[in-house]
């Protein structure tokens, strides 16, 4: 019985430092760590003077090609690459993408289309030997902010000792708000869908 009721003052004693332990960990993550999380998930460098700018598919608001072709507008790059999967019959990402970008002013002899690739890995596997056959050297890769990092981190191991210069060029996507990202449900799923992918890449995916 003694022992019993010396344990209720020790627990009762702990319980404000392991509140105060708590509080302090939820307010670094509501304030330090969510905040930060899309910064950590993006990649952007210099643009410097490039063969190539590749926009990768997966945004259908437009953005990521939107992007390329700005690059090629200002003289950043010599030629844009859609890159994109099939999406019905007959209807590839990739064409879509590429009918966008030339409508922005880019010229078809300046278009390039990669049409293979259902995750990003696949992409470049794919791409790789398209920028071989043209003598490319150095590209900008555009895609999302949130999902540059990856991206660029893909290409580069994807393209390893081929010595071909990856750089992240990375739009902001209308599909992604990211101040207070936490409190919307489809950005949440954007976040979360992004660190499971980091996930799989670091497991040779």
């Amino acid at each position: 019985m003694s022992g019993r009721h010396r344990s209720g003052p020790r627990l009762r004693s702990r319980w404000p430092l392991t509140a105060a332990i708590a509080l302090a960990v939820g307010l670094i993550v509501r304030f330090l760590a969510l905040p930060a999380l899309p910064d950590w998930l993006a990649a952007r460098d210099e643009p410097l003077a490039s063969d190539l700018a590749i926009a990768l598919g997966g945004e259908s608001s437009g953005s990521r090609e939107a992007g390329a072709a700005q690059l090629w507008r200002t003289r950043r790059v010599r030629a844009v690459l859609c890159s994109g999967r099939a999406l019905l019959w007959h209807v590839n990402e990739a064409d879509a993408m590429a009918a966008h970008v030339r409508a922005l002013g880019v010229p078809e002899d300046r278009i390039f289309r990669s049409r293979a690739g259902e995750s990003t890995a696949e992409e470049a596997a794919h791409i790789l030997p398209i920028v071989r056959a043209r003598g490319v050297r150095s590209v900008l890769l555009v895609t999302s902010l949130t999902h540059s990092r990856r991206a660029r981190a893909l290409f580069r191991r994807a393209w390893r000792g081929t010595g071909i210069r990856v750089l992240s060029c990375p739009v902001d996507s209308p599909s992604f708000r990211r101040d207070h990202w936490w409190a919307r449900v489809r950005d949440r799923h954007v976040i979360l869908v992004e660190l499971l992918s980091w996930i799989r890449v670091g497991i040779g995916h």
